[in-house]
């Protein structure tokens, strides 16, 4: 079903993409920030030689029933503003919305779409990674008004915005090509609810727009 959606709703991105060997943080990333994200980086590659290098939060604290445990964390378990990493672009890139966003580091903090006509049939999914500038400290989860604030400073905009798919287990890290030839990263963090530690598995959409973007 995400496949199809996908297919119906993200233009094509023609340039392919490449998972490349394992990146460590910047020495540029403050102490606070460094101490929060994983030290062992995904690198991702374009034949038009842009670079992204995304590493996933160290920890991530979710809200999940046994059951949901025992089948498997979805992104429903996530906290609005939660920190889910840090994505850094060597060149400007565009979001799914198909707006400029600027070379740079940025959080990507969890955000659901609204529920409003002018939001309907525009994402595979509702779940998004919302990037925002990297001044406040990654443990402070900004309210989802603080939160849309801060990610349409980056576009001056629409806040800017990565979906956030359900993941799977026997994904691993690594690229993945959907149908309708957006990429998407596979990424294990590891999270605790109830006082067990657990894994929660996603696929982060980096590359691809939604046919609703505006040109």
């Amino acid at each position: 079903m995400i496949a199809f959606l996908a297919t119906l709703l993200c233009i094509h991105f023609m340039d392919p993409m490449v998972l490349k060997d394992s990146e460590p943080l910047s020495a540029e990333i403050s102490k606070q920030w460094r101490d929060a994200l994983m030290p062992d980086g995904i690198a991702v590659s374009t034949s038009g030689q842009q670079r992204i290098v995304l590493h996933p939060v160290r920890s991530l604290r979710v809200t999940a029933e046994n059951e949901q445990l025992a089948n498997g964390l979805t992104p429903e378990c996530l906290t609005i503003g939660s920190l889910l990493g840090c994505i850094n672009f060597d060149k400007a890139w565009t979001d799914f919305r198909n707006q400029t966003v600027p070379a740079g580091s940025y959080a990507l903090r969890y955000a659901l779409q609204p529920v409003t006509d002018d939001h309907a049939d525009t994402a595979p999914s509702r779940h998004f990674a919302l990037l925002v500038p990297m001044g406040t400290e990654p443990g402070t989860v900004p309210s989802q008004d603080v939160l849309f604030k801060q990610s349409m400073s980056v576009t001056s905009k629409h806040p800017a915005v990565l979906p956030v798919l359900e993941g799977r287990k026997n994904n691993g890290r690594g690229i993945q090509k959907l149908e309708a030839n957006c990429w998407a990263v596979s990424l294990e963090i590891p999270a605790v609810a109830e006082q067990k530690q657990t894994i929660l598995y996603l696929r982060l959409i980096i590359a691809g727009k939604s046919q609703a973007a505006q040109p």
